[in-house]
This record gives C-alpha cells, structure tokens and sequence, in this order.
C-alpha cells in the first residue's frame, strides 16, 4: 500500500467529494493531513468546472477521491479524467470511523481525501466510455424488454383462463405464435360487455408483446454489432485454433512400453459415447468477452 505522501513532496493537496443526486461536497487535505475547506457544488458540469477551479486555489493537485463513481459521481469522475486528473474510486467510511466522527457530507468528503492521501483507496474507476459502455447501456434496455414481454405473455395466459367463454373456447389450443397473432387482431367493439372488455385487454398485451420483440430483435442486433467492433474475431471461429490433443490409442501405439488395447467382446456392454459440454449462445459469450476486456 503506498501513499501518495511517499510519492509527492510537502505543499500540494488531495480533494475528497462525497456525491449526491444534485449537490456534491467536497474537502481539500494537505499531504501532512490539514483539512484546508470545504464546498459544496452543484451536480452538473458548471460544478464540476467550480470545482477544479476552488481545488487548483490551494495548490497542485495530486488527485481526487471520489464516492460513488459507478452512480452520482460517475458525472464528475468522467469530467476530472478529461481534465488530466487522477481520480480514485473512494468506499464510503466504515461505520466504526462514522460512530467517531459523525454522519455528514464535508466528513464523508474529507475522510474520502484522507482514504487517498493515506493509500488504502487506490482503485481506478471505470472509465463508462467506448464501446464497453455503449454495450452496457443496450444491454440494461435489453434485459428490461425481456422482463417486460415475460410479464406480458404471463398476464395473457392468467387472463385467459378467466375470459367468457365463448371467447376463451377461440383461443384454446393454439401455440403461442398464433395465439399472439389472434388476440392482436381482436376487434372488441364498444365496451358494452365483458367480452368486449376481455378482448381489448388481450389485444393490448398481445400487441405489447410483439412490440417488446421487435424491440428486443433491435437490441440484438445493435448488441451485434457492438461486440464485433470491440472482438472482431468473436463471431467466428479462430484459425489459429489449438488442435487437440491425440487419442489414447494412437498415443499408446507409439509407446514402446504401452499395453496393446484390449478386444471387445461381444458379450460386453458397449460403453456410452462422451458427450460434450454444451458451449454457451455465441451472443452472450462474445458480450461477456468484449465488457470484460
């Protein structure tokens, strides 16, 4: 664990900010541990320009620690890495140091500078730029699509079982393809009845579902695309592969000592055949491949 106080000579400071969803506190520490002031900006980037201009008044500084960069504070994080500024993704105290010291926000910025200062918050944070977090983004609109036409199909199905009957009766036995396509094209007329009213309710989470898989097909797509611009050899197989290892037989076969394979009997039971491992879908393969690197 190593200090910036090792690295840097006396006279320049650490900035410690503890985040919110529309005000930022901030604290700036000497390298001997003085706190020098605090201040209090807002969450947008005239705050963020206000605050490199407040923390350059107090010297050079070596760097930020900041809480919460993967949520309120991934505005400003991005901001000050533009700028050329070292920014550590600070854990908020524990809870030891907060019985102590007390719970408010210039306590949480200065003991986020203190964290810095002292070494033991050194993690980088994500940048949430690049292709990286484009994916991120579809994927999160992805797999919310994907609850939501879930939900739609379960709801379709509990309402159908307690429909008149005379439109239940329809309905039953057909796939789900057929089905959607059926209550899509309800026409349900006036509401003057419970039939009426039981056919546009399907029809409406019938066409919700089609619109959620078209726009999940969308998602796909554009997913697609983005890890094959971050992997471009993801889709397809490597032609470098590594072959694999020879068989036991012909192994032993070149072997001096090795024991010749014995003859099957007929009266033997014949051993099952090794199936393989099942390979994951290439789509969510090749995503985990291009957030991981």
């Amino acid at each position: 664990m190593t200090s910036i106080l090792q690295a840097e000579p006396i006279g320049k400071v650490v900035v410690g900010v503890d985040t919110h969803t529309y005000v930022h506190t901030a604290a700036v520490v000497d390298v001997v541990g003085g706190l020098q002031a605090s201040i209090s900006i807002a969450a947008d980037r005239g705050g963020y320009e206000q605050l490199i201009t407040w923390a350059a008044g107090y010297g050079h500084v070596l760097g930020f620690g900041v809480e919460g960069t993967g949520s309120y504070g991934a505005g400003l994080a991005s901001h000050l890495r533009r700028h050329g500024h070292k920014v550590v993704e600070v854990n908020r105290p524990d809870r030891r140091v907060r019985r102590q010291r007390g719970k408010s926000d210039p306590i949480d910025a200065e003991n986020a500078a203190r964290a810095v200062l002292a070494g033991t918050a050194t993690a980088t944070p994500k940048s949430a730029e690049g292709t990286v977090e484009m994916i991120r983004h579809t994927k999160i609109a992805r797999d919310t699509a994907v609850k939501a036409r879930t939900q739609a199909m379960v709801t379709l199905k509990a309402l159908l079982v307690t429909v008149p009957d005379e439109l239940r009766e329809q309905l039953t036995g057909l796939s789900k393809m057929a089905l959607l396509e059926r209550c899509a094209g309800l026409r349900p007329g006036p509401m003057s009845s419970t039939v009426a009213s039981a056919k546009r309710a399907l029809r409406a989470l019938a066409r919700r579902w089609l619109d959620l898989d078209q726009e999940i097909k969308e998602h796909d797509i554009l997913l697609e695309q983005l890890t094959t611009s971050r992997l471009p050899n993801s889709s397809t197989p490597s032609a470098s592969a590594p072959t694999p290892p020879p068989k036991c037989s012909s192994w032993s076969a070149t072997t001096p000592n090795a024991s010749a394979p014995k003859p099957h009997s007929p009266n033997s039971p014949a051993s099952p055949p090794s199936r393989p491992p099942p390979a994951p879908p290439p789509g969510i393969a090749s995503i985990a491949a291009a957030t991981a690197s």
